[in-house]
C-alpha cells in the first residue's frame, strides 16, 4: 500500500508502529554515546600539547561531532548502517569516512523498514531547519512523495513510498530525550512537521511477559523457609550500634 502525500498526518500511528523496533535502539545508543563522550574529550585534552590555546568553540563542536561518531559505531554493532551528512555539499558520505571529514552537527542518515530516517540534534527543543541545502530541503518537504503524486500513472509504480522521518535528540535535566518527527517542509530558518511524538525511555516501555504469579511459581517462593530470613531482634540492634 502506497502512502500518498496528503495522508501523512493520518499515518501517524502506523509510522510510529512501523519504527517501534528501531526507536528503543536509537534511544539506548544515544544514552550510551552521551556517557562515553566526556571520557573521549578527556583523552582529546591529554593529547593536545597546547591546551591553553584551544578555542572554546572547538570543545563546543567536538561534543556533537563525537556524539555522531559514537552513535554510528554503536548502531553499526546492531547491524544498522548509517551515513554522515555534510551540509556544505548536501551529500551523504560513507560511514567509514567520517574521521576524514570536517565534522559538523548535521546528524546521520539511515534506512529502516523502507523508511529513510535522520538522527539530528534538536535546535532549542524543536526541529532544526534544513538551511540552504537543497538535498535537506527535499528530505524535509517529502519531495519523493510529491513527485509520485504528479506522476502520470502512479498506481503502476510498485515501489512502496513511505514518509521521511527524523529522530530528534536533545539533552534535558534527566539526560537524553528523544522524539520521532515527520517533517512537512523547511527553508533556511524555519521548519514544520506533520507530527513530533516523544519517545518513551526503553526501560519505562518494557513489559515483562511473565506475571508476578508466574514469577512466584517459577522461583518456588512457597518453598522458601521464612525462618532463614529472620534476624533475631537483639542481633539486629547490635548491628545498628556498630
Amino acid at each position: 500500500m502506497s502512502r500518498s502525500y496528503e495522508n501523512i498526518s493520518n499515518m501517524r500511528d502506523q509510522i510510529i508502529q512501523d519504527l517501534s523496533p528501531l526507536s528503543p535502539i536509537i534511544f539506548t545508543v544515544l544514552e550510551t554515546a552521551n556517557s562515553v563522550v566526556p571520557e573521549c574529550i578527556d583523552i582529546f585534552r591529554t593529547r593536545c600539547t597546547d591546551q591553553e590555546n584551544i578555542p572554546k568553540r572547538v570543545y563546543n563542536n567536538l561534543y556533537p561531532s563525537l556524539m555522531r561518531a559514537i552513535v554510528q559505531v554503536l548502531l553499526h554493532s546492531h547491524n544498522l548502517k548509517t551515513q554522515a551528512l555534510l551540509d556544505t555539499e548536501g551529500k551523504i558520505e560513507d560511514v567509514l569516512d567520517w574521521e576524514c571529514k570536517i565534522l559538523s552537527n548535521n546528524g546521520l542518515a539511515g534506512m529502516y523498514s523502507e523508511y529513510n530516517y535522520r538522527i539530528l540534534k534538536a535546535l532549542d527543543g524543536k526541529l532544526p531547519p534544513p538551511g540552504k541545502s537543497g538535498f535537506k530541503r527535499n528530505f524535509f518537504c517529502q519531495s519523493h512523495l510529491m513527485q509520485r503524486k504528479f506522476r502520470l500513472f502512479p498506481e503502476q509504480d510498485s515501489e512502496v513510498q513511505k514518509a521521511n522521518v527524523i529522530y530528534l535528540w536533545d539533552i534535558g535535566r534527566e539526560g537524553i530525550t528523544l522524539a520521532l518527527s515527520c517533517p512537512k517542509w523547511g527553508n533556511v530558518s524555519k521548519a514544520e512537521s506533520y507530527f513530533t511524538e516523544p519517545i518513551q525511555h526503553p526501560v519505562l516501555s518494557y513489559r515483562s511477559e511473565m506475571t508476578p504469579e508466574d514469577i512466584v511459581k517459577e522461583i518456588k517462593l512457597d518453598y522458601i523457609n521464612p525462618e532463614l530470613n529472620i534476624i533475631p531482634e537483639d542481633e539486629g540492634k547490635d548491628d545498628l550500634r556498630k
